[in-house]
């Protein structure tokens, strides 16, 4: 077997096969508007040959969104809740975010601490779902200055309303 399946792929690499720079292959991802349709599309064929993935983890280190939001519910047994879930995953989706989702069994004191997991993955926002979340809960999401109202496919940063 050839080593080259064991590395992983970097900008650097994508870079190099589609003959731009790196600052080049990241103004494509996160401003395509900056860069013209055929460097694009030479970096689409690189990343797609080189079977490239984003480390958006690397990304949030360095003070940028992650493009991720958080949904927090009280349980995936009712068919309410994974009405709740898909349409919401629907316009996360459209909006260009990834969705995190989280099961807090009716448990408040658990939905605090995946409240925390949450923000420790530099999540972008986070929405409550249900009528009752603890005081701690709403206190950490002003504290930290975490949006968590989802209206019109924009993250506001007030205080929760029931989803």
């Amino acid at each position: 077997m050839s080593d080259k399946i064991n590395e992983k792929v970097d900008i650097v690499a994508v870079a190099k096969a589609a003959r731009v720079s790196p600052s080049t292959v990241s103004r494509s991802f996160n401003h395509p508007g900056l860069v013209s349709p055929a460097t694009r599309k030479r970096i689409t064929r690189a990343v797609e040959k080189l079977g490239y993935i984003r480390n958006r983890a690397a990304q949030s280190m360095h003070g940028r969104r992650n493009a991720t939001i958080g949904l927090i519910v009280p349980t995936i047994d009712h068919a309410i809740f994974a009405e709740v879930i898909q349409s919401f995953s629907d316009s996360i989706d459209r909006a260009g975010f990834t969705l995190l989702i989280a099961s807090h069994s009716y448990d408040l004191d658990r939905e605090y601490a995946m409240m925390r997991k949450l923000m420790e993955h530099r999540v972008d926002g986070i929405a409550l779902v249900g009528l009752e979340h603890a005081d701690a809960s709403l206190r950490l999401l002003e504290q930290q200055g975490t949006p968590d109202d989802w209206r019109s496919g924009t993250m506001l940063p007030t205080r929760c309303c029931p989803v």
